[in-house]
């Protein structure tokens, strides 16, 4: 009778592993926001017991271990053609978050890179830069479409868009070499740009490349060159020097899409049709972008002025007087330049630092009121929600949970 109770459990329990699914997780290990993207993963399987996971690297060497394995579902950052033709010939369906192929036979679930660049033109046009250029990653599809979206901007305001293909190494995903590499190329094409220059880098590792040519080559960021990127690796972007500024994606909600749509096709049931897209998270603003321009040397020490100065109670009289001269003409000076006025440009500034303050922070909405310049939490959230379209609270909840 024992020995029958034995051999049941041992039936139970075999049909428990049968039912469960292997599924291949396709990611640098520790690079850039992909841990995010497995943040989103886990979220997702939260609950249920079914997914065996099994990490592998994105690079070819993956092949065999996927073919001897045979996972019923792979997720993740699908580089190269031959991956994508390793789900194909296991009939298992094939969820990428890269979006890296021009021909791409998985279910994409990622950003939507043309509202990317759009965002990127925008950031850039309301600092008032004139001069514009974009580095992105050849024969990325991520990176032909960010720069669609940027120049499209930039051509309805009848401005044109210098462009710069760069070949990483094979090797810079793994071992971070973008963090040294520079590319005398890239910085020949940079130095003969005219200046200040605003430049677009398709992804936060073509940033750090940006920023180390500029160095070797001479070139002041932000005064000459203002860099943004893409991605938002905290750590990436801080330690850069000068810090990176960069558009965060919506990583962790990536990650959960992806895996939701994995669990459904391995189901059995239908594959979207369409690419899944969200919609990127609001730049986030550091030292590379830091840059007051402004042809009008008032204009310019106004700016100084009111950076120098957020947490006083700086009215525009005070800075007209401090320049010697009137305000009227002060005033007419900034709507000529920056199309706006004083007062809405100290709101702004106070409100770029509040965004940083929120974003990199845990400080309380009334610390970052008055670190930021504003006489109370109450007025610095009705001049935050008019400026930024979000709440503080709203604002810091968005750009934390990427």
């Amino acid at each position: 009778m024992a020995r029958a109770d034995t051999i049941s459990n041992h039936q139970v329990l075999d049909t428990t592993i049968q039912d469960r699914k292997r599924v291949a997780l396709i990611f640098w290990p520790k690079v850039g926001n992909q841990h995010q993207f497995m943040q989103g993963i886990r979220q997702f399987t939260t609950g249920f017991s079914h997914w065996m996971c099994k990490g592998l690297v994105p690079d070819n060497g993956a092949i065999p271990a996927l073919l001897a394995w045979q996972p019923h579902g792979i997720i993740g950052m699908i580089e190269t053609p031959e991956i994508a033709a390793t789900g194909k010939k296991l009939r298992v369906p094939i969820v990428d978050v890269a979006d890296r192929l021009i021909a791409n036979p998985c279910l994409l679930v990622g950003v939507d890179h043309q509202k990317v660049g759009m965002m990127a033109a925008n950031y850039f046009l309301e600092r008032k830069f004139r001069h514009f250029a974009f580095c992105g990653v050849a024969g990325t599809r991520f990176s032909i479409e960010r720069h669609r979206g940027f120049a499209n901007v930039l051509r309805n305001e009848a401005i044109t868009c210098e462009i710069f293909w760069h070949r990483p190494a094979a090797a810079i995903p793994r071992k971070f070499s973008a963090w040294v590499e520079t590319n005398a190329k890239l910085a020949r094409w940079l130095r003969g740009l005219p200046k200040p220059l605003a430049v677009f880098a398709s992804d936060d590792q073509t940033g750090l490349v940006i920023l180390s040519s500029c160095f070797e080559a001479g070139i002041r960021v932000p005064d000459e060159v203002a860099v943004l990127g893409v991605d938002d690796d905290e750590l990436m972007c801080t330690l850069a020097n000068p810090p990176l500024s960069s558009i965060p994606l919506p990583s962790k909600r990536i990650g959960y899409e992806a895996a939701a749509q994995l669990e459904a096709m391995m189901a059995d049931e239908t594959r979207p049709r369409s690419p899944i897209v969200l919609p990127p998270l609001p730049v986030v603003g550091r030292s590379s972008t830091d840059r007051l321009v402004s042809a009008d040397p008032d204009v310019h020490q106004a700016l100084l002025l009111i950076q120098a100065n957020l947490r006083r109670n700086l009215r525009v009289a005070m800075i007209a007087t401090h320049l010697a001269v009137s305000r009227r003409s002060l005033e007419r000076k900034f709507r000529r330049e920056l199309s706006t006025g004083i007062q809405e440009q100290i709101w702004l500034a106070r409100v770029q630092a509040a965004r940083k303050l929120l974003a990199e922070t845990d400080l309380s909405m009334s610390v970052i009121a008055v670190q930021s310049g504003f006489t109370n939490a109450a007025r610095f959230s009705v001049v935050f929600r008019r400026s930024a379209g979000f709440t503080p609270m709203a604002y810091r909840k968005l750009v934390r949970n990427t």
